[in-house]
């Protein structure tokens, strides 16, 4: 069985604490952002503006040496 790490994560500022629709949600587009495409989990599109939601299992798997298939299921 393989040995699971975790990790926290602190934040300095947090601007808005949002509900978000999981049908609202899309895929990233393939070109055009500044953030790299693999650690983009989806976009959410609202009136004022684009929600970058990361892939943090993607993001943080190289400082964990977690596997990534297994990571994805524990994200939320």
């Amino acid at each position: 069985m393989a040995s699971r790490s975790e990790l926290g994560i602190r934040t300095d500022k947090v601007h808005e604490v949002a509900t978000l629709r999981e049908a609202d949600a899309e895929a990233p587009p393939a070109v055009g952002m500044r953030w790299r495409r693999d650690y983009v989990r989806e976009l959410v599109r609202r009136e004022e503006g684009v929600i970058v939601l990361p892939d943090l299992t993607a993001i943080f798997n190289p400082l964990t040496g977690g596997d990534d298939a297994a990571g994805r299921a524990s994200v939320h």
